[in-house]
Order: structure tokens, then C-alpha cells, then sequence
């Protein structure tokens, strides 16, 4: 099985799907890959006004993002027939997402019903990297003809994400027409989780 989808506007985006069954009279075997790539793009505009006493003071905020997102899952497991009511399943489920971004952010100051004096202009560089994997093994019992069973499932599902952002801001001055950089800096956030089921 594969299946593919793709669409052209201002930003490209697809998605891939491959698939694949093989079964025996005690064995069956699947697995399925899918990639998706999406483009998200946002503008976000904010007008302030802050009143002083001899006069007001004007910020324009504008904010452009453009997110590129990649999203690859998986699935891949085996079921194996020990006897004719005993079932033992292995299944690995796996999701891996990449997006960058490029962010520009650009805040202009003046007075109220005059030329700006300045403004402050800060691009940045986005990450979001994450992973979940989910590892099961299940078994199943039937104990009686009306298809009464037991079953046990074991579960383990690591969690992981990193969000990271570094920021170049600079200053321009539009009086003396001087561009003064600033410090730069970055965030980071790192997630990590582990979660075990037994039933």
C-alpha cells in the first residue's frame, strides 16, 4: 500500500504513506511509514498608544512567522500464534516531529501623528524538535468457546521535546540614522518523560 498527496499554493505541502502486510498460517507482520510536510504562515499586527502628559507615544508591533513542519510516524509489529487460543503481539508506534521557523518581529516608536524615531527590529530562529515512541506487548488467552478471554498489555512510552529560540535584535535610529545591535540571547526548554502501563 503507498499513497501520495501533495498541493502547491503559496507554500508546498505533502503527505506520504507506505504500507506493508505479510502473513503466515502463526505469523503476521505489518508496517506502515507516513511523511507530511506543511507549511503554516502568520502576520500579527498590534497598535498601541501610551499617554504621557505632554504628549502621546505610538508603538507599532508587526510579527511575521513562518513555520515549516515535518512529521514522520510509524508502525511497525508482529502477532505470532503460540496455539489455537494463545496469542503473543509485539507493536512499536513511533512519531517524530522537525519544525523550524523563521520569526521576524519589528516594533516602531514615535509620537502620535508623526514620523517614527525609531524602531526595534528582532529576528529570531525557532526550533521544535520532539519524539514519542510507544513499545506494547500484549497477550491473549480465549478460555472459553463463547470467546471469553484474558488478555495483558505492557507498555512503555518515552517522551521527549526541545523548544529553542535565539534572538539577534538591533536598534535603529531614525533621527541620527544609526543601527546599534544588541545583546543577543536564546531560550531553550528541554522536556523528558517516561511513562510505563502494565494491565
Amino acid at each position: 500500500m503507498a499513497t501520495v498527496n501533495a498541493s502547491q499554493g503559496v507554500y508546498a505541502n505533502a503527505n506520504a504513506t507506505v504500507g506493508l502486510t505479510y502473513k503466515t498460517d502463526k505469523i503476521t507482520f505489518f508496517n506502515r511509514f507516513t511523511y507530511s510536510k506543511y507549511v503554516e504562515a502568520y502576520t500579527d499586527q498590534d497598535d498601541r498608544q501610551i499617554k504621557l502628559s505632554n504628549y502621546t507615544q505610538e508603538l507599532k508591533d508587526t510579527t511575521n512567522r513562518i513555520y515549516h513542519n515535518n512529521s514522520y510516524s510509524f508502525q511497525s509489529g508482529i502477532d505470532y500464534q503460540i496455539s489455537k487460543n494463545q496469542v503473543l503481539g509485539l507493536l512499536v508506534n513511533g512519531r517524530f516531529n522537525h519544525t523550524p521557523a523563521t520569526i521576524q518581529s519589528t516594533t516602531v516608536f514615535g509620537k502620535q501623528n508623526a514620523s517614527p524615531d525609531s524602531a526595534l527590529s528582532t529576528p529570531s530562529v525557532f526550533r521544535n524538535n520532539g519524539s514519542t515512541l510507544n513499545y506494547n506487548i500484549n497477550y491473549s488467552l480465549s478460555i472459553d468457546s463463547r470467546k471469553g478471554s484474558l488478555s495483558s498489555i505492557l507498555t512503555y512510552t518515552p517522551y521527549y521535546r526541545n523548544i529553542f529560540q535565539s534572538f539577534s535584535p538591533q536598534l535603529d535610529n531614525y533621527i541620527d540614522s544609526e543601527n546599534e545591535p544588541l545583546s543577543p540571547y536564546t531560550n531553550s526548554n528541554d522536556t523528558h518523560v517516561n511513562i510505563l502501563i502494565a494491565r
